[in-house]
């Protein structure tokens, strides 16, 4: 994992253009939240009249699930999932670069107090959460009620690795673990940890490779030692 924000070798021309995307992240972190929401605006309404694949999947959607309503109302709705997801862009760029406080001013929990009870327990916790839009809020309120582990996918890149996703989890009480780092959930899980999931399609993958790691390795972990060792049927 690239934690080291610099190095020398980050110099090499082949990763000129990830600096020049840190320097862009981050002056467009710096914008004014109102100008955030007009950019996001301005891009949806632009992207909205393209036929490229992305569009022409969340407008067949769109049309699927709201198939009695007006056409004007549907493309209403394609601006907006198009302006939500540009948001969400903008969000992943205040994590890195803003302070927490932005983050989770305007960020209320409702039902805190299960989550509350479920860390009294002293038991691993798994906190599965949809992959929306706001999922960047998400991740900066629920770390002011508790540490937690994330399960992400590491980007290739090692100046983005480092310059982004690790610089914005250094700003949070949470590490991140790359998703088919499957025993390092499992021993957080045997220390009673919290483990946070945000995709269905890494939370199925997890789900696969944490069954067949323990059918090989469960001697390993302490949270497995009192089980009875049974042979399998050939």
């Amino acid at each position: 994992m690239a934690t080291q924000k610099f190095k020398l070798s980050y110099l090499h021309p082949k990763y000129w253009l990830a600096w020049l995307a840190v320097g862009v992240s981050r002056c467009m972190a710096i914008l004014p939240r109102s100008w955030q929401f007009s950019l996001s605006k301005w891009i949806a309404n632009r992207l909205a009249s393209k036929e490229n694949r992305r569009i022409s999947t969340i407008r067949r959607n769109i049309d699927r699930c709201f198939a009695n309503e007006t056409d004007a109302y549907r493309e209403e709705l394609v601006r907006a999932n198009i302006k939500s997801s540009a948001l969400m862009l903008f969000d992943l760029f205040n994590i890195i670069w803003r302070p927490p406080a932005d983050m989770t001013a305007n960020i209320k929990v409702v039902g805190e107090e299960y989550l509350e009870q479920a860390l009294r327990a002293d038991k691993p916790l798994l906190l599965v959460i949809g992959h929306f839009t706001p999922l960047f809020h998400a991740i900066s309120k629920l770390s002011t009620l508790a540490p937690f582990d994330v399960i992400y996918r590491r980007m290739n890149n090692p100046v983005m690795e480092a310059n982004l996703y690790q610089r914005g989890a250094g700003k949070y009480p949470i590490t991140l673990f790359h998703r088919k780092d499957i025993r390092k959930m499992l021993e957080k899980l045997a220390d009673n940890g919290t483990v946070f999931i945000a995709q269905t399609k890494i939370l199925v993958s997890v789900v696969a490779h944490s069954f067949l790691f323990l059918v090989f390795q469960q001697r390993r972990l302490p949270l497995f030692h009192n089980m009875p060792n049974r042979r399998m049927r050939k």
